[in-house]
C-alpha cells in the first residue's frame, strides 16, 4: 500500500531535496525550460550519471508530493521562493530553514493528494482487501494531526504506550481505506476529533493486550511491507514532535514511530490545531496531472505567508522572519536564470557538494540554450552536432576562484575534432580576439602545423569584454610555461 500518498520511491526529507541527492538542484537547472518529459528524462540520466532511465519519474513523484514542481503560464519550470531560500541556506550549512520547511509540509500533508491520488482501487489478496477508488471516493484527512491525536490518547491510557507499531500503523490505514467500513464517520472533521482519537487508541491498546492485528502476520515478512512502511516513517521523522528512538518496552523490529515526550500536551495540541486550519479541497474530476491543479497545490504547500503564520503560532520554532525572495518570479529571462543557478552553488568542488550538481551542467545549458541539435565551435566557427561540442573553460577550471567558476562567461563551445584539446594544451591562444598559433617549445609535426594553419588568424566570436580577462590569463599561462 502507498500510505496516505507517501511516495514509495525515496525519502521526503531535506537531504533528498537539498543535500546528497539534491533533487531541487536538478529542478533549478530546468527553470524557464518547457516541460518536455522525454527530454527532461534524458537530461536527468546525464545529470545524475545513472543507468536508471526512469530516474526522473522518481524525482517528479517526490516533487509532486510537496508541490515543488511549478510551471508557469507557458508550461515552463519556475522557481518557488520559499524552497529557493531553504536550498540556499542548506548549501551554506544552515539546515534550520529546510528542516522547518519539511515540518510545514507535514502539517499541510493530506489525503487524497491532487496529483498522487489516481482514481484506482487498491487490492491486497493476502489481506482479503479491496478499497474504494482512492482518488475520488474518500473524504479528506490530515494524516499528521490524525497520528498525533492518537498518540496523545495512547499516552493518556498509559504513559509508556504513546507509540505505534508497524502493524498498528498498517491497521490504521487499512481501516481508513476499507470498503464500506463503519469504522468511524468518513469526513475530515470526524477523523480529527478527540473522540475519534480516543476510540482508535482504545482499539489499538486492546490489540496490544490480545497480541496485535492478526492479518498483519500474512504480510509482515514480505520485503515490500518493510520497504513501504519506511517511507511514511521517514516523512514523520521530520517532526520535532515524533521520534523513532527505542524507548519503549517492545521489540525494535516492531516499532514504527513514537511521541517525543519532551513536549507537553498543549504544544502537541497546538500543532494539531494549526494543521487542521488549512485544507486543499479540489475537484476530484480533474485529472491528477492537470497543470493548473498542480500549481494551485504548489502554492498551498509553499505559501510564504502561511509558513510565517505557522512559525509564529507554533511552539516549535523561533519567530524570526526569513528574507525570502519575492513571490514574483525571478526567472524573467535566460540570463537571470543562469546567473541564479550558478550563484546557488555555494561551493563548486565536487568533494563538498553533491557530485551531480556541478556548474558544468548549468554552463552547458547556457552555451547551447538556443540550439537544439547543432551549434558552432567557438574556435574554428564550424558547425557540429551538439554531441561533438564540449563546454570548454577559457580559463582552466582549476585556475579559477569561486567567483570565476560561477561566471557564465568563463566557458565557450569547442569541438571534439581538435579545437578543444589544442586550446586546452596551449597549442593555440586567442590574442585580441584572433586565433594564434603557440608552438614555442612544443614539438609540432608537419600535420599538426598544417592543421593549425587552417584556423590561425580566424576571429574568435567569444572574445568580448566579459571574456577578455580569461583569454589573457590563458595566453600568459601558456607563453610563460614555455619560455
Amino acid at each position: 500500500m502507498i500510505f496516505f500518498n507517501i511516495p514509495s520511491v525515496g525519502q521526503l526529507k531535506p537531504d533528498t531535496f537539498f543535500g546528497n541527492n539534491d533533487h531541487y538542484g536538478f529542478i533549478a537547472t530546468l527553470f524557464t525550460e518547457k516541460y518536455d518529459r522525454q527530454k527532461i528524462s534524458e537530461d536527468c540520466v546525464k545529470y545524475y550519471k545513472t543507468p536508471n532511465e526512469r530516474y526522473w519519474d522518481q524525482i517528479i513523484t517526490l516533487m509532486n508530493a510537496c508541490g515543488t514542481k511549478r510551471l508557469d503560464e507557458n508550461n515552463s519550470f519556475t522557481n518557488i521562493p520559499l524552497v529557493d531560500y531553504a536550498a540556499d541556506q542548506y548549501d551554506k550549512n544552515n539546515f534550520e530553514p529546510a528542516e522547518q520547511l519539511f515540518q510545514f509540509y507535514l502539517i499541510n500533508w493530506q489525503f487524497p493528494h491532487p496529483s498522487l491520488t489516481k482514481p484506482s482501487l487498491i487490492k491486497n489478496p493476502k489481506l482479503d482487501f479491496t478499497s474504494k477508488k482512492k482518488g475520488r471516493d474518500y473524504d479528506y484527512i490530515k494524516p499528521y494531526p490524525f497520528i498525533l491525536n492518537i498518540l496523545l490518547s495512547l499516552k493518556k491510557i498509559k504513559f509508556d504506550q504513546s507509540f505505534l507499531k508497524k502493524d498498528e500503523f498498517y491497521w490504521l490505514f487499512y481501516k481508513f481505506l476499507e470498503k464500506d467500513s463503519n469504522f468511524i464517520v468518513n469526513d475530515f472533521t470526524s477523523w480529527n476529533t478527540d473522540t475519534a482519537a480516543e476510540s482508535l487508541a482504545n482499539q489499538i491498546y486492546k490489540m496490544r493486550l490480545e497480541g496485535g492485528w492478526g492479518k498483519y502476520n500474512f504480510i509482515k515478512n514480505d520485503d515490500a511491507t518493510e520497504t513501504s512502511l519506511s517511507y511514511p516513517k521517514g516523512f514523520f521523522k521530520n517532526s520535532k514532535l515524533l521520534n523513532d528512538d527505542y524507548v519503549y518496552n517492545i521489540e525494535r523490529k516492531d516499532f514504527f514511530i513514537g511521541l517525543n515526550q519532551d513536549f507537553e500536551e498543549k504544544k502537541v495540541k497546538k500543532e494539531i490545531d494549526l494543521s487542521n486550519e488549512n485544507l486543499f479541497e479540489f475537484d476530484r474530476d480533474r485529472k491528477y496531472d492537470d497543470t493548473k491543479l498542480n500549481n494551485e497545490f504548489s502554492y498551498y504547500m509553499n505559501d510564504t505567508n502561511a509558513f510565517e503564520n505557522w512559525k509564529k503560532e507554533s511552539y516549535l520554532h523561533d519567530t524570526k522572519i526569513y528574507p525570502y525572495l519575492s513571490e514574483k518570479r525571478i526567472m524573467v529571462n535566460s540570463e537571470d536564470n543562469f546567473a541564479f543557478q550558478l550563484e546557488r552553488l555555494n561551493s563548486l568542488d565536487e568533494k563538498s557538494v553533491s557530485k551531480s550538481r556541478t556548474e558544468q551542467h548549468i554552463l552547458r545549458k547556457y552555451l547551447f540554450k538556443d540550439d537544439k541539435l547543432k551549434s558552432k565551435c567557438g574556435v574554428c566557427s564550424k558547425e557540429f552536432p551538439l554531441n561533438l561540442l564540449t563546454t570548454a573553460h577559457i580559463k582552466k577550471r582549476e585556475d579559477c576562484n569561486e567567483t570565476e567558476r560561477r561566471d557564465k562567461y568563463v566557458v565557450m563551445p569547442a569541438c571534439n575534432l581538435g579545437c578543444d584539446i589544442l586550446y586546452e594544451k596551449g597549442y593555440i591562444i586567442v590574442k585580441d580576439g584572433v586565433i594564434k598559433s603557440n608552438m614555442l617549445n612544443k614539438y609540432p609535426t608537419k600535420d599538426l602545423a598544417k592543421h593549425i594553419e587552417t584556423i590561425e588568424n580566424l576571429s574568435c566570436k567569444f572574445w568580448n569584454s566579459n571574456t577578455q580577462k580569461y583569454f589573457e590569463f590563458h595566453e600568459k599561462k601558456h607563453k610563460k610555461k614555455h619560455t
